[in-house]
């Protein structure tokens, strides 16, 4: 299904904010790729005012920026040598730290080096900005700003990004197609924009990444294994959203156990259809009819599935039972406790999910608890206790962490004491702590 501003949350203005010069793309690439934008109906603010050289962002503009999910910041040529553009990435990095915006850069014509060079660690700002082209900026404009510019400029260029010359052979229609699908892919599927998530995750991405063997042609099946609470979704979720522009199409399709027991497989075979063909009203009869209809119309399309706690193989064969149902280079990736599951001469390797080393452990769990790495010191004990007993476990770093943000110390000594009693390997009795406890505040 496309991404909607009806599912756009209340916090949030708009889907996509676009940052471009206007000289340089507002008549071809910013304008086609705003109304590919609309086409799926994403929420996108373009400013269609001229940019005035020198004239100060208006408060809606940072209130646009401020309401995003998304920044598209479109670097062309004459990018950098507007005042007006350089505040407004500001703002935009500003937002990325402060409130979880996704900032995706666009090299329109220009190569991503071309920055990255002229930013380097022995650049000055005076040689910054005669290379930039900022020459044109008043100097006490640069004198005053040019500092703040240069290190959202770096930041920028420095996040990954979409080279449109090397990207798609340089077809622009087919960039923009890519770079839209990419953003709609991320808007249906919720975004792990909270720091705590994403501990020790960057190792586990690459692992699963190199199974992947993302370059290759085949059709390829793997297994993510472990058991409840180890990370498995929270793997499949950042390794969807890295690399799932890489596709003609990406669906993650979330708790296939319990949504397919309380809606029934045909449910989710008529939402796999829908993303995948980007057809609405699909009406699948029966469970055979739906497979049929993805093998005869998926099979030549590049694809990315994420089937995410699947627990029987009657939900694999449903949805994805062959690899000739997928066409060339597409990848599927099914996440189970059962690794019974994974019995299947389609699928090609199994990533076991691992606990959480200490460090990361710790880190978890201070993230969650104290909304900081380090924790006060009058909790330190406690915590480091809590991190013991939790056993690497992240969902029970990040449930307990969560249950004790800003409660009394008398609390953290009582959650001790009842986990400490615990035997090792009961993690549900370890989450039902935080529950009881919570029922009697």
């Amino acid at each position: 299904m496309a991404a909607s501003s009806s599912s756009t949350p209340s916090r949030w203005m708009y889907d996509v904010f676009l940052s471009f010069r206007g000289e340089d793309t507002r008549k071809n690439f910013v304008d086609h790729l705003y109304n590919a934008l609309a086409a799926r109906n994403i929420r996108t603010f373009k400013d269609d005012k001229s940019l005035v050289k020198g004239n100060s962002i208006s408060p809606e503009l940072f209130k646009a920026i401020e309401g995003s999910r998304f920044a598209i910041v479109i670097f062309s040529r004459n990018y950098t040598k507007s005042s007006w553009c350089l505040d407004e990435l500001v703002k935009i990095i500003e937002c990325k730290k402060l409130r979880g915006l996704t900032v995706i850069p666009v090299f329109y014509h220009i190569n991503p080096s071309y920055f990255r060079h002229l930013l380097g660690e022995e650049s000055t700002m005076t040689r910054t900005r005669y290379l930039l082209g900022m020459r044109a900026l008043k100097e006490a404009t640069w004198e005053l700003k040019g500092a703040t510019w240069e290190r959202a400029l770096r930041e920028a260029v420095n996040t990954a990004g979409w080279d449109v010359q090397n990207e798609a052979n340089g077809r622009e229609a087919k960039v923009i197609q890519k770079l839209v699908m990419n953003v709609s892919n991320k808007l249906n599927h919720p975004i792990a924009n909270i720091k705590e998530d994403l501990v020790g995750i960057d190792s586990r991405v690459d692992e699963v990444k190199l199974l992947l063997e993302l370059g290759t042609d085949v059709v390829r099946f793997i297994g993510i294994w472990g058991m409840g609470g180890i990370g498995k979704t929270t793997v499949a979720s950042a390794l969807f959203d890295n690399i799932s522009h890489q596709f003609e199409s990406a669906i993650f399709i979330h708790e296939v156990r319990e949504r397919s027991k309380n809606y029934g497989l045909e449910n989710l075979q008529e939402i796999m259809i829908s993303k995948i063909l980007n057809q609405r009203n699909v009406k699948v009869d029966s469970i055979p009819h739906g497979a049929e209809w993805i093998s005869n119309n998926v099979r030549h399309k590049k694809v990315l599935v994420i089937l995410d706690d699947v627990d029987n193989t009657v939900q694999v064969n449903a949805l994805a039972r062959n690899c000739d149902w997928f066409g060339k280079g597409s990848r599927i990736i099914i996440t189970t406790r059962d690794k019974r599951i994974l019995a299947n001469p389609n699928i090609a390797n199994i990533h076991r999910g691992r606990l959480l080393v200490e460090t990361e452990s710790v880190e978890l769990f201070n993230l969650n608890a104290f909304k900081k790495i380090h924790p006060p010191k009058e909790f330190k004990e406690l915590a480091d206790l809590i991190v013991k007993y939790a056993g690497g476990l992240p969902l029970a770093l990040k449930v307990l962490g969560t249950f004790l943000y800003d409660r009394n110390i008398e609390m953290w000594k009582s959650v001790v004491d009842r986990l400490r009693d615990i035997p090792e390997d009961d993690i549900i009795e370890k989450l039902r702590v935080s529950y009881d406890d919570g029922l009697k505040k």
